[in-house]
């Protein structure tokens, strides 16, 4: 049986601190829900500016970007436009503006062609008509 002394609940202390450092420092920064609420972070900072170069043009009144929990904490832009060139556009801006997580478009145009894309460089977007 182990003596409740002064000595033994301050060893207890330390190895239950040494568990809860190494769990906050270690263990938590590679759970998914940690690298979700990361990615949420980032593409909400990253929103800020897509949505500055959207409020510019009229054309993007009714594009809506923000970060999206979906696909481990990515960025969604979504909304409708006048033209399939419209949605290039928007592409673009996306594209070029370097987003550091996965980005998901989910774009109507007034004929119904909708663009629905993870962001992932090594394919090509996909048209998907209705």
């Amino acid at each position: 049986m182990i003596k409740t002394t002064r000595k033994t609940l301050l060893l207890f202390s330390a190895a239950l601190y040494a568990l809860a450092v190494l769990y906050i420092f270690v263990v938590y920064p590679r759970l998914p829900l940690a690298k979700q609420l990361q990615n949420l972070k980032l593409a909400e900072a990253h929103s800020s500016i897509i949505r500055e170069k959207f409020q510019k043009d009229a054309r993007f009144q009714k594009v809506t970007v923000g970060p999206y929990t979906g696909a481990g904490g990515c960025l969604s832009v979504h909304g409708a436009v006048s033209t399939e060139e419209d949605i290039r556009m928007i592409t673009n801006i996306v594209e070029s503006s370097h987003c550091p997580v996965k980005i998901v478009y989910s774009l109507t145009t007034s004929n119904q062609m909708t663009l629905f894309r993870w962001y992932d460089k090594s394919k090509d977007p996909e048209w998907i008509r209705f």
